[in-house]
């Protein structure tokens, strides 16, 4: 069982050092926009390449609640990186929900640069539906 309390390093309000990331949602898609600053940097004025990732396990995560309606939670985890994702920089990250089978539930995400659409990174993996306590 899981439950929400406000303080997911993603997308929890409550988490003063978090991404605060805000997913639009339908049944195709979980977008959201974000500019994070030179906070969560890797190398001088680039995100460093764990942000990057966690940014696209939470779309992917999002796109199976805006999808299946239900909580998941990630069990495998793919990136690639194209190019880099700037701090300060408006990005895009959108999931999708590729196959649902049962509770696995298989995703794939992108974070484009919103200036240009330039694609920066992608993401694959696998999630589980969890039993939920929200």
């Amino acid at each position: 069982e899981i439950k929400d309390d406000g303080t997911s390093f993603g997308y929890g309000k409550n988490n003063p050092g978090g991404l605060h990331l805000q997913f639009t949602m339908s049944k195709e898609k979980a977008e959201a926009t974000v500019v994070l600053p030179a906070a969560f940097q890797g190398w001088a004025g680039v995100l460093h390449g764990g942000i990057v990732a966690s940014i696209l396990d939470e779309a992917m995560g999002h796109s199976v609640r805006a999808s299946v309606g239900s909580s998941a939670m990630s069990v495998e985890l793919h990136v690639s990186f194209k190019g880099p994702a700037l701090v300060d920089e408006e990005l895009v990250a959108t999931g999708y929900v590729t196959k649902a089978e049962g509770r696995k539930i298989n995703t794939e995400s992108e974070l484009r640069r919103k200036s240009d659409n330039t694609l920066l990174a992608t993401g694959s993996g696998l999630f589980i539906l969890m039993k939920s306590a929200e």
